[in-house]
């Protein structure tokens, strides 16, 4: 849970989009959340958004990113899994062979 919740807040803040932003300022109600201001959420937005188009997972990205915003701003256990999991692999798999890469910084699995 504690993974998905930080993936949300990644994914919350990628390509800065209304859609991005807004799960990023609704997700600092759920419970053990880190409080982020509006700046944070941009620019958590836009690093998610960079690492997700260098390592060529633009569309599981943007996968997770519709299930989350289909979702309450808090899901549940399991919400969203299958796309987090096609995400996180996504990224795993292009920071296996380019782990120095500044996109693949505090990426679990790598």
């Amino acid at each position: 849970m504690a993974w998905t919740l930080a993936l949300l807040a990644g994914v919350f803040a990628a390509g800065c989009s209304d859609e991005c932003l807004d799960l990023c300022e609704s997700a600092e109600a759920c419970p053990g959340a880190v409080a982020t201001d509006e700046a944070g959420c941009i620019r958590q937005c836009q690093d998610a958004r960079a690492q997700a188009e260098v390592a060529d997972c633009g569309d599981p990205y943007d996968d997770y990113l519709g299930c989350a915003s289909d979702e309450d701003a808090c899901p549940g256990p399991g919400a969203c899994d299958a796309e987090a999991d096609a995400y996180t692999s996504c990224i795993a798999g292009y920071c296996s062979g380019s782990p120095d890469d500044l996109a693949c910084q505090e990426v679990p699995g790598t």
